[in-house]
């Protein structure tokens, strides 16, 4: 691990998983987190900045859904195997209750049964392989950040994608990692 000069470095008691927010705002030097740290509260007061900071190369390259389109960001793999995914059904009952033109989906396991279920309710699995293994992820944030609806998986990718998006964002509450737990308040995937 690499120590800058003047560098803080925070992390979380696994029983506390608390991050002392006044003593990174307080550090003069660079930060880094280790943790899962997806509270609104700690990037509120610098989201203008943190949007500019983590701007995308070229994003007006990529893909954008229509403003009444509704995306979703559908987190399996190693999610499946622990059991922190949502349930498709969760999708499903957003979608349900939701008005929208097309509903796109992205994923980073698009071979996974479960899939199945999304197109045959006639969701739309988004495609950015043509963008080549590394810039089809960037591709995928970009689409689901643009949109004007998330649906979201308890997962960092979904829910920087949200919280650098102005849309109007669905999320899942208490679903395997991210379970309102008492001692593990740092997540709180409202944005």
């Amino acid at each position: 691990k690499e120590i800058f000069e003047n560098e803080f470095v925070t992390g979380y008691q696994p029983e506390q998983q608390v991050f002392n927010m006044s003593e990174i705002y307080e550090h003069p030097g660079k930060i880094k987190i280790h943790g899962y740290p997806q509270r609104y509260q700690y990037y509120q007061f610098n989201k203008d900045n943190i949007l500019k900071w983590l701007t995308i190369e070229n994003e007006e390259f990529y893909d954008i859904p229509d403003e009444d389109d509704i995306v979703m960001h559908v987190r399996l793999s190693d999610y499946v195997t622990n059991r922190w995914n949502s349930p498709i059904d969760y999708f499903i009952s957003v979608l349900e209750k939701e008005e929208y033109k097309n509903a796109y989906f992205v994923t980073e396991d698009p071979t996974n049964p479960e899939i199945q279920k999304l197109i045959d309710f006639g969701c739309i699995l988004k495609d950015n392989s043509r963008f080549g293994p590394v810039n089809a992820s960037v591709a995928d944030f970009v689409f689901l950040k643009k949109a004007k609806k998330i649906i979201m998986s308890p997962s960092t990718f979904s829910w920087w994608a949200a919280f650098l998006s102005e849309a109007i964002v669905y999320y899942p509450y208490n679903v395997g990692l991210w379970s309102k737990n008492p001692r593990i308040n740092d997540i709180d995937l409202r944005v």
